[in-house]
C-alpha cells in the first residue's frame, strides 16, 4: 500500500528522471498485482496522469509504465504458467489511456511514447 502510492507520488514529481525509473518500477509490480486485483487504482492514476494538465514527463512516464505491463505480462504468464486474466475494465481503461494518448491533438513525444 503506501510503497504503491509513494511511488505514483514519485511518478509526478518535478525531478525530469524520475518518472521513467519509477513507472519501469510500478510496472514490474503491476504485472504481478493487476491480474490479482491488488493494485485496482492503478490504471486510474495513470489514466489521470495522461488525460489531466500534468508536465509531458508525467504524461509520457504514465503510458510508458501502461506499455511496460502489457509488454511484461505477457512474459510473466509464459514463466508462472497460469495467472487470471486482467479484468475487462482494467484492459479498457488501459486501452482508452493509450488511445487518447495518441490522437492527433498530442505532442508527438506523447504519441510515440
Amino acid at each position: 500500500g503506501e510503497c504503491k502510492k509513494n511511488m505514483m507520488t514519485a511518478m509526478r514529481s518535478s525531478n525530469p528522471d524520475l518518472p521513467h525509473f519509477v513507472a519501469v518500477a510500478a510496472a514490474e509490480i503491476a504485472v504481478i498485482e493487476l491480474p490479482y486485483k491488488e493494485w485496482d487504482d492503478l490504471v486510474a492514476i495513470l489514466m489521470e496522469n495522461v488525460t489531466s494538465s500534468f508536465d509531458e514527463k508525467i504524461k509520457i512516464a504514465s503510458l510508458e509504465c501502461l506499455g511496460y505491463v502489457c509488454d511484461r505480462i505477457v512474459d510473466v504468464e509464459e514463466l508462472v504458467g497460469t495467472m487470471p486474466e486482467l479484468d475487462h475494465t482494467i484492459v479498457d481503461r488501459m486501452l482508452t489511456t493509450i488511445v487518447d494518448a495518441v490522437q492527433p491533438g498530442r505532442p508527438d513525444p506523447m504519441r510515440y511514447s
